[in-house]
């Protein structure tokens, strides 16, 4: 309920927006349900405020978990009166959130017992705009979260705020004219934990005190950026802050299970972390903050201590400054750009200017790159009571763009970016070039080396990997839409949509070794021709004593290309899929041309640095409706304005494949797979006489017998029809066996023939529709993500969250097609279109432990999007290494209105139409459950925290195994297990926004 003038209630008015249950089954088997309650806004705009009378609002009801109650007078104060408001939440449910938003003073602790009698103890907001907020000595102040905002005056605190419990509860104090903890104040956010018997981690809250630029002091520099005076943040002697975890110790959980007692390992309970908010100023020593705790005392039991010193910039002015490139304003609405006009990376660490200076991703005087790596505010150390000598404290830089209409980020930004000197990394053993493309690709296990050593990073402290990472605000008044990914906590040591590697893969695929097998190594004979061919069950009969041939990865003959290259050749190109400079950029451009390619998807979770150092990642505040306050993530009480998230781009990206060098080799291998000897290579002898070296006994006349899925290579089939039209009774035949699958086929030929074969063509199959030099179009569907390592990520606007990518639904089928309407359900399953979902949003955390294999080690079988279904590759899916994580930051959203979303169904369609042609090809993916599952983050927790659409949870990626099947070409009887899609965060996991 919306005013712009007064909201009067009277005559017993009721409003409700209450939780709801509903039992199922019968009295001897009950089961109950419940619905939370939901939001309810009362914003009056006028001086009139809001006056309640004796209404009642409920937003709770006793059933399931309570809703939130807002009440907003920004221009006018609010009275209760005597109306009854009703906050209880049903048995075992968390109780209501309150938020009051006023113009006057409030009596704090007579409001906070008010509404707690009332139920409302799920949380505690109140802002208010003129004066202070004060909780005196022997005041206390309850809740299961606490917002103080004092946007005209200080936070004054000498009493207590509890929001301890199991799981500690969030406190953040702001004042714009500053915080100040007096001796007798203690904030207790403190986690008791879970019961001994009961493995979960419990987490203490988090605690902010933040201050700003006092209002009236402000001025706007000719670059953009604000500057004033500074509010003050004091934590005197004797003042507590305990963030403490009571169980921090791991342990082991008793289970009983049929009788008999196991143990399972549980991790200890994890304090929280404190957190220091003021902007940059210049002081006599240099750049400094206004903060001073007067002992590190006060602060107990957290894991982290940051000092966040913020520079704001307006963005108006910066791009009315017309100093830099990527920010425009256009009838109002700025437009962000990291691309625009973005300098581009040498091999040797430098950078090659392009015309203009980005303002968010190149390094010069006012720029975002500049203040954070540059960021020192060191001369605030000795106000803090000794917290900057812990091991536990870090100063970040916070960015801080603001602008009172709508903003639109056009492109990728990525925070993870970085600048690689890969001439000095060659010279030191962590780089090799690749023999075929010369093109330089990171070792496996070199990558925390290189990130570490012979990396500038763009957005970190000093430029060092081991630096601190950025907090980022964009604060929109009006809607805020983020169209491309923002990403940090990734780099891209590796680009499988590089387009040389995929010219090179597209050639090699199946340009790869012939693999013949089934020969009997022991027997003194071996099947001839015409006994194969007369037989009605050659398969069951012969197969240990024929050879039957396939390609090295399972392919049939027709899909082998010109030109075809050594096994040691195919290794290399699955190994070598170099890093590229622009994906690990700024703007995570991808590396095809016109940016076509996906620059994300390769990107993998930073590896831990040398001395098992954990890689810091930023932490995103996105506000859309954001108003006029010291707290960052407060928004207007009675907008509209909109966070809308784009989600995934389907698109193709077009592949010439390139003709690979080398000669046609076969290598050959007995019934249990295992090779003979040295590979054949054509013009080097004859093939009947190579293997009759290899076969005592062998001669002539011996069967072989090669499938085909389609039609019969060019060439072969010319050397057939000439040798039939001289020799009809030549031992050569196209034919389906007796025992073929599916109707496909084969071509049986005599071991003279083939080797006569080889002499006129020692290029082997060559004149290939898909051949070398013939373009195929691979689906790409680049997906839209926020994502970070350990950092932290809120979402919030006066309106609605829109995460479902589009107003109208998106279909993809099988194959990666883009359509507006779903296909029929009884459609194929390669054609049958599923909904595309809408954005990623989680944080990965960090590797536990440092890899020591890797699937770009050794060849792989799984080429992207080459050959469609046919060829071992997924559309939106790329290759990556399973990893363990952990430490995954806050994932929070809160919407005036509503959160918007869309379930992804299209990733499951695509999996049952690659597994779909025989029931061995079944995905077996670790953690159980499924392939969502497995594919997607999982979120530890969640546990409301604010009204109708807000999750905060300690996003942790678990371990994940590779995806293996079995895919056996059908005429083949040994199936051939090789791993599938692994993407432990995704790729289409859609989980992206930079690589390399």
């Amino acid at each position: 309920m919306t005013s712009t003038g007064a909201i009067i209630l009277a005559n017993g008015a009721v409003l409700e927006a209450p939780g709801y249950a509903k039992t199922f089954g019968d009295s001897a088997d009950p089961v109950t349900r419940s619905a939370p309650g939901g939001a309810l806004t009362l914003a009056a705009q006028g001086a009139g405020g809001i006056s309640l009378g004796n209404a009642t609002l409920s937003v709770g009801g006793g059933a399931g978990n309570a809703g939130k109650l807002t009440l907003s007078a920004p221009n006018g104060a609010i009275d209760l009166g005597t109306a009854v408001l009703d906050g209880h939440g049903g048995m075992g449910a968390s109780g209501g959130i309150f938020s009051l938003d006023t113009q006057s003073a409030i009596d704090l602790v007579a409001l906070n017992n008010r509404v707690g009698a009332y139920g409302f103890t799920g949380g505690f907001d109140l802002r208010t705009r003129s004066g202070d907020i004060v909780l005196g000595l022997g005041q206390t102040l309850r809740s299961g979260s606490v917002n103080l905002t004092a946007d005209g005056g200080f936070v004054i605190v000498g009493g207590t705020i509890d929001t301890s419990g199991v799981n500690g509860g969030d406190i953040a104090l702001y004042g714009n004219r500053g915080v100040t903890l007096q001796a007798s104040a203690r904030l207790d956010a403190t986690a008791s934990g879970y019961a001994a018997d009961d493995s979960r981690q419990a987490s203490a809250g988090n605690v902010t005190l933040g201050t700003d630029f006092i209002a009236g002091t402000t001025s706007t520099s000719g670059a953009g950026v604000v500057s004033g005076t500074s509010g003050k943040i004091t934590v005197a002697s004797g003042a507590v802050i305990d963030v403490s975890a009571k169980r921090p110790g791991d342990r082991l959980v008793p289970l009983l299970r049929n009788g008999v007692v196991y143990y399972q390992a549980a991790k200890g309970d994890q304090g929280g972390i404190v957190s220091f908010r003021a902007p940059v100023i210049d002081g006599p020593s240099g750049k400094t903050v206004n903060v001073e705790v007067a002992s590190a005392a006060s602060v107990v039991g957290a894991r982290a201590v940051e000092l966040e010193g913020f520079k704001r910039w307006d963005l108006a002015a910066v791009a009315a400054s017309g100093l830099c490139t990527g920010v425009t304003n256009v009838a109002g609405t700025i437009t962000l750009d990291v691309a625009a006009g973005l300098d581009t990376a040498n091999a040797d660490g430098t950078l090659t200017t392009v015309a203009g200076l980005n303002f968010l991703g190149d390094n010069g005087a006012d720029t975002v790159v500049d203040f954070v790596q540059s960021y020192d505010v060191s001369a605030a150390y000795a106000n803090l009571g000794g917290l900057a000598g812990q091991a536990n404290f870090t100063a970040r830089p916070g960015i801080d763009l603001g602008h009172s209409g709508d903003i639109v980020l056009n492109s990728n930004w990525n925070l993870g970016a970085g600048i690689v000197n890969v001439t000095a990394a060659k010279a030191a053993g962590l780089m090799d070039v690749d023999a075929k493309t010369g093109q330089a690709y990171v070792k496996v296990g070199s990558e925390a080396e290189l990130l570490a050593n012979y990396t500038k990073m763009t957005y970190r402290v000093g430029g060092k990997a081991t630096g601190a990472a950025p907090k980022l605000a964009i604060r929109a008044g009006g809607n805020l839409q983020i169209k491309g990914s923002v990403t940090d906590g990734f780099f891209q040591f590796r680009d499988q949509y590089d387009p040389t590697f995929q010219a090179a893969a597209a050639g090699l695929t199946s340009s790869t070794t012939l693999s013949l097998l089934g020969g009997e190594r022991d027997a003194s004979t071996y099947i001839d021709w015409s006994t194969y061919i007369n037989d009605p069950t050659p398969w069951d009969n012969y197969y240990s004593t024929f050879f039957n041939g396939q390609d090295y990865t399972g392919l049939g003959i027709d899909q082998l290309t010109a030109g075809a290259a050594a096994a040691v050749a195919h290794v290399r190109w699955r190994r070598t899929c170099r890093s590229t400079r622009s994906a690990i950029s700024a703007a995570a451009l991808s590396s095809g041309p016109g940016g076509v390619g996906d620059a994300l998807a390769s990107a993998v979770v930073f590896p831990l640095l040398p001395g098992n150092r954990i890689a810091t990642s930023s932490s995103y505040r996105l506000v859309a409706g954001a108003t006029a306050s010291t707290d960052p993530v407060r928004v207007a009480g009675f907008g509209t304005a909109s966070l809308i998230v784009d989600g995934a781009k389907p698109t193709t990206m077009t592949i010439t494949a390139g003709s690979a060098s080398g000669t046609f080799l076969i290598d050959v291998y007995d019934g249990a797979s295992n090779s003979m000897g040295a590979s054949f290579q054509a013009g080097q002898g004859t093939f009947e006489s190579y293997l009759e070296n290899l076969f005592p006994g062998l001669d002539g006349d011996t069967a072989i017998s090669l499938p085909y899925w389609s039609k019969v290579p060019t060439d072969f089939q010319t050397f057939i029809t000439n040798t039939l039209n001289a020799n009809p009774s030549a031992h050569v035949k196209v034919w389906r066996s007796p025992q073929q699958w599916n109707n496909y086929r084969e071509v049986t030929i005599s071991v003279s023939l083939f080797s006569q074969f080889l002499q006129q063509y020692p290029g082997g199959f060559p004149g290939l529709a898909s051949g070398g030099g013939a373009s195929v179009a691979v689906p790409l569907i680049r997906q839209t993500m926020i994502r970070t390592g350990i950092g932290s990520i809120s979402l919030a606007a006066a309106g609605d969250v829109d995460l479902r990518g589009s107003v109208a639904p998106v279909y993809v089928d099988g194959r990666g097609q883009v359509s507006t309407i779903p296909t029929a359900t009884n459609a194929g399953l390669d054609v049958r279109s599923q909904q595309l979902g809408g954005p990623a949003i989680y944080t990965a955390g960090y590797g536990v432990a440092a890899s020591t294999a890797s699937v770009f080690s050794t060849a792989s079988n799984y080429g992207y999007g080459i050959s469609g279904l046919q060829n071992n590759s997924i559309a939106g899916v790329v290759l990556a290494d399973p990893v363990t994580l952990d430490g995954g930051g806050d994932v929070s959203v809160s919407a005036g209105r509503d959160v918007l979303g869309r379930r992804d169904l299209s990733l499951a369609a695509t999996l049952d139409a690659f597994t779909s042609p025989s029931p061995l090809l079944v995905p077996r993916i670790s953690p159980g459950g499924s392939a969502r599952s497995a594919l997607r983050p999982a979120w530890r927790s969640i546990r409301n925290c604010s009204a109708r659409a807000s999750a905060r949870s300690a996003a942790a990626i678990s371990s994940s195994t590779p995806a293996a099947t079995s895919r056996p070409f059908p005429p083949l009887r040994i199936p051939r297990s090789r791993p599938r899609c692994c993407p432990p965060a995704p790729a289409r996991c859609r989980p992206s926004a930079a690589a390399m």
